[in-house]
């Protein structure tokens, strides 16, 4: 039987007909601001079960499966490669911009794609299809519909537009301190997935409501 104290207060959003049960989540809890200021490094992430390797200009870094390894990179032009069971993934240069130093991000040498997922925290949030709110995707034979943007396998540094990182987890609960912070928006709260662990979120928390 599910423990009520778990259970999360719901809305409901309708597309072509399906109900979808989108949990709510309370106002109280984590000082938001503090969390902002420590999501702002630059890092290397991998999603792969094997070990995959790295090289920041000439300088190889080992990680293993899911893995983040942050670094420090000084504006201007780096040379990148990556490779996995002897296999080339990437080999490019990336010019980091003093934008994206100051903002922070996920450099993907995976060649796999990622995905920005916001949840609603206080309140209801407009889902219908023109607010723009939902979208719908297929990731491997899971249909995810929700607020959800996809960063695209090729895509080599994405800028970071999340409060919860790779390797955090949604609260439960959250509160403003009411200093103001760049990816507070409303009442969403975005974190950033690997491709497993998107799916692994949805069929947790969204995945019966949808069926």
């Amino acid at each position: 039987m599910e423990n009520p104290d778990k259970k999360k207060g719901t809305l409901i959003g309708v597309i072509g007909g399906l109900a979808i049960v989108i949990p709510l989540f309370i106002w109280v809890g984590v000082n938001l601001n503090g969390l902002s200021q420590a999501t702002k490094a630059i890092y290397f992430y991998n999603p792969h079960e094997s070990v995959m390797t790295v090289e920041l200009n000439g300088t190889p870094h080992e990680l293993q499966h899911r893995e983040r390894k942050d670094i420090k990179l000084a504006e201007g032009s780096h040379r990148l490669k990556s490779s996995l069971n002897g296999k080339t993934l990437v080999d490019t240069t990336l010019s980091l911009s003093s934008e994206n130093k100051n903002t922070g991000g996920l450099i993907n040498l995976s060649q796999e794609p990622f995905y920005l997922w916001k949840e609603q925290y206080g309140g209801m949030m407009n889902m219908n299809l023109a607010s723009g709110n939902l979208k719908g995707l297929t990731i491997d034979s899971t249909v995810i519909v929700g607020n959800i943007k996809e960063y695209p396998a090729d895509q080599i540094f994405i800028p970071r537009e999340w409060f919860y990182g790779i390797d955090s987890e949604f609260q439960d609960s959250i509160r403003s301190d009411g200093s103001g912070t760049t990816n507070f928006t409303g009442e969403s709260i975005a974190k950033i997935f690997d491709k497993r662990g998107m799916v692994e979120y949805w069929e947790e928390n969204y995945g019966e409501a949808a069926e």
